[in-house]
């Protein structure tokens, strides 16, 4: 559910089972979830051709302030998130916002 919410634009759906889950125990694992290709629900979400660069921002933003964010993971080609982020234009947007320390 939270990788086709990130992948199409449902946004809303993916506020409220991101609320829905806040208490989860095992929340971390749930939203770093990998599909057998390697995607997180973030991958999904960069590497989407069926939302606008604004939604794929206000999405990267969301699973970022969720602070539950491995940024360990790859897909199983090899490529990490940055690699991800820069093949599709949003590179300058996550290092600048997301893994900024504030």
């Amino acid at each position: 559910m939270l990788h086709y919410a990130s992948h199409y634009g449902h946004f809303d759906v993916l506020c409220f089972l991101v609320e829905f889950l806040d208490d989860h125990p095992d929340k971390f694992d749930i939203y770093n979830m990998q599909t057998t290709e390697g995607k997180t629900p973030l991958f999904c979400a960069i590497l989407s051709g069926d939302i606008s660069v604004a939604m794929k921002r206000k999405i990267i933003k969301l699973w970022f302030d969720t602070n539950c964010i491995d940024l360990r993971l790859r897909k199983q080609s090899g490529e990490d998130l940055l690699q991800l982020a820069k093949k599709n234009k949003l590179y300058d947007f996550i290092v600048e916002y997301c893994l900024r320390e504030d």
